[in-house]
């Protein structure tokens, strides 16, 4: 199991011997300079349960901050242990509520990790259920490429599957400004970011219950109500909160990025078991998936865990994909998935507030949807699976 120690000059003697602790109960230790250095470490990554031992700095509030919005954007890879001389029942309260963070004092602290770690190796060891806990993140690379369309339709298409072999699916939808999901499903938004933003620690499994806004196939849709009254942070403790709670309680969690915001959500996207990316059917838009690609190289996810989905797919004669140009050498060695063109019957189940899937699950369009519904399925879990009580 990992473990790793956030540096302090003013202690080091003290993370010294708890890292000797570690060691001796067969942990591997490695001493980082910032809890981000550790949840950012590529050694975590496919692992589960892994250990964050963080000292207190002598600013407890900043410290529990810190610890909170880690804890929130890590979903399921590791566990803060806090330890501080002193902490306010508020911030001890704080803490505890995050559901993956603990505190102690210095006096205790050997032995209340020692009396910790068994339970996390347990929880590392733990097999997935018949289906398990997934993170789908679909992200768009630029406006017009339907990709809010194709999360919603795949969010549909897993909801509606014969034996609900795909689990209970929730659609989250980032746009936070200008949801159109329920807009196209012809569903009530409930989603009111004014009063989460304030008070993320609501965010529970009764309020998740009010919050969702359910279709006719089975599908909960998480989407706001109306523009938020201030600007939210993407990538702040009430988003991270929300999809935590999202990711415990579904078998499936499908996030639709805008475009706008790719570059606020790189914590997400290496926390997601599969990133989806989707382009138009143009060179233009296969040069930004092929960017797009590269980026998330460079950001260790590995290409198992990437999938790319070309819209607006011109077909031939004969019902295939008619590929005028060579997409392929402008993606990547991976074959993307096509979903061909079919803007009439897009355009009359928008108008209708239909969902294509749920209307015409054996029209192509559909079928091609239903492709990236089982490509879903294939997906191992990047983390343990949480089992669910």
């Amino acid at each position: 199991m990992l473990a790793y120690l956030v540096r302090s000059t003013l202690y080091e003697a003290r993370l010294a011997v708890i890292g000797q602790a570690l060691v001796r109960q067969g942990c591997e230790v490695h001493h980082v300079d910032s809890i981000e250095a550790a949840i950012n470490d590529g050694r975590i990554a496919g692992r589960s349960n892994a250990l964050i031992v963080v000292p207190e700095s002598g600013d407890s509030k900043a410290d529990v901050a810190r610890i909170a919005h880690a804890a929130a954007s890590m979903t399921r890879r590791a566990f803060i242990m806090y330890v501080a001389s002193t902490l306010s029942p508020e911030d001890y309260k704080t803490l505890t509520r995050l559901g993956s963070a603990e505190s102690t004092d210095w006096d205790a602290a050997i032995k209340e990790i020692a009396q910790l770690i068994p339970s996390l190796q347990k929880d590392a060891g733990v097999k997935s259920d018949s289906f398990g806990h997934r993170l789908i993140t679909f992200v768009g690379t630029g406006a017009g490429g339907g990709n809010t369309t194709i999360a919603m339709e795949t969010a549909v298409s897993l909801a509606s599957m014969k034996g609900g072999a795909a689990g209970n699916v929730a659609l989250f939808d980032l746009e936070l400004a200008d949801s159109v999901v329920c807009s196209y499903l012809d569903i009530k938004p409930h989603l009111d970011w004014d009063e989460l933003s304030h008070n993320p620690e609501r965010i529970d499994g009764h309020m998740l219950g009010i919050l969702a806004s359910r279709h006719e196939s089975g599908l909960d849709v998480f989407a706001s109500i109306a523009p938020p009254q201030t600007e939210i942070d993407i990538g702040g403790i009430a988003v991270l909160t929300m999809l935590n709670r999202l990711i415990e309680l579904y078998d499936v969690v499908i996030l639709d990025v805008p475009s706008s915001k790719r570059r606020d959500v790189d914590e997400i996207l290496r926390n997601s078991d599969l990133v989806v990316v989707t382009g138009l059917y143009s060179i233009p838009a296969a040069k930004n998936v092929g960017v797009m690609l590269k980026k998330f190289a460079q950001m260790q996810i590995p290409p198992n865990r990437v999938a790319t989905v070309i819209t607006d797919a011109e077909v031939n004669l004969f019902g295939r994909v008619a590929e005028t140009f060579d997409i392929s050498k402008l993606i990547g060695p991976t074959p993307p998935l096509f979903v061909r063109r079919d803007r009439a019957f897009a355009i009359e189940c928008a108008n209708a507030g239909l969902s294509m899937v749920a209307s015409q699950p054996k029209r192509g369009i559909c079928t091609d949807i239903a492709k990236i519904a089982e490509r879903v399925l294939t997906v191992a879990p990047v983390a343990a699976a949480m089992v669910k009580a």
